[in-house]
């Protein structure tokens, strides 16, 4: 399943720069998130990077994404035990966005998800499925075609073979524009 992942964001990655796009935008996240795998949610943390590329008059763009959920007891200095769940994920996603007015927008994605069970410390399996977001923000670019957009999301990614593996994460994201015109 790790090849299946490297093959996927190798596919994107060479996608976006054999396509005409006018921005290339890079983004990172964090929040509160649930997790579970054949099992009740566990709450925690989620963080993400990702790196998608677009035009900018169009809706429509593309999306590959890291995510990492743990438990929150982990970052907790107090803490005794010796081993935390997590989750691991990659996610390629098409990003349809949409300014409300010049200063906000929002965004919906749907995507592919491949989500690395490790809520238990005897599993270690790799598992495909769906992931779908939704993200309200503001563009702090102004009249410049490049610069910082933020916002509050969520998300729900779920498994649908060999671990039923759920997500949800809400998250505060930040993105970096680059125009490339």
């Amino acid at each position: 399943m790790k090849i299946s992942a490297i093959i996927i964001t190798i596919f994107f990655t060479t996608h976006f720069a054999t396509y005409s796009q006018d921005f290339i935008e890079i983004g990172i996240s964090a929040g509160p998130a649930f997790m579970s795998s054949d099992s009740p949610y566990i709450s925690g943390f989620t963080t993400s990077v990702s790196a998608g590329a677009g035009k900018l008059y169009n809706t429509l763009s593309p999306r590959v994404t890291f995510y990492y959920a743990g438990d929150i007891n982990s970052l907790l200095p107090a803490s005794d035990r010796s081993y935390y769940p997590f989750i691991k994920a990659f996610a390629a996603k098409g990003i349809y966005a949409v300014n409300i007015s010049s200063n906000f927008y929002y965004e919906q994605g749907l995507g592919l998800f491949i989500a690395n069970d490790r809520i238990f410390r005897s599993t270690n399996s790799w598992a495909p499925g769906f992931i779908v977001s939704a993200l309200g923000g503001a563009d702090l670019r102004g009249e410049s075609y490049s610069g910082f957009r933020i916002g509050i999301g969520g998300e729900y990614g779920l498994t649908v073979y060999n671990r039923y593996i759920r997500y949800i994460g809400i998250f505060f994201q930040a993105q970096y524009i680059i125009a490339l015109k």
